[in-house]
């Protein structure tokens, strides 16, 4: 004997109304299951983290033509023949302005990642 299904209003046999057969699946609504991992669906704004930073924070510094232009220079200093001024007089600035660089988006990133960790 057959039998419409008032949601989808195809024809099912009485037979199939039992419970789930070999070719059939079990579908629960609304059920909390333990077993079930899902990944975590958080947003990151922070641009670096560990291990990445000093890979990353060269790349983004050398991007910058002027930068790779005093990288240049100060290289070029460092042989004797070539530079008539002492070997740190460019290397040296072009250092401490990295460090400077590098402090500020270290500064700048983590107070990315603790506005992460608030939401």
């Amino acid at each position: 004997m057959k039998k419409f299904s008032s949601l989808a209003g195809a024809a099912t046999n009485e037979d199939d109304m039992e419970g789930p057969g070999p070719n059939s699946r079990l579908i629960p609504f609304n059920s909390t299951d333990e077993e079930a991992t899902f990944s975590r669906n958080k947003i990151s704004t922070a641009k670096y983290n560990v291990f990445t930073f000093i890979p990353k924070f060269l790349f983004e510094q050398f991007r910058r033509y002027a930068n790779i232009f005093f990288l240049c220079i100060g290289l070029l200093q460092q042989i004797p023949g070539v530079s008539p001024t002492g070997k740190y007089v460019t290397i040296g600035p072009f250092c401490v302005v990295l460090l400077i660089t590098a402090i500020k988006e270290i500064m700048e990133d983590l107070k990315r990642h603790n506005e992460d960790k608030k939401s």
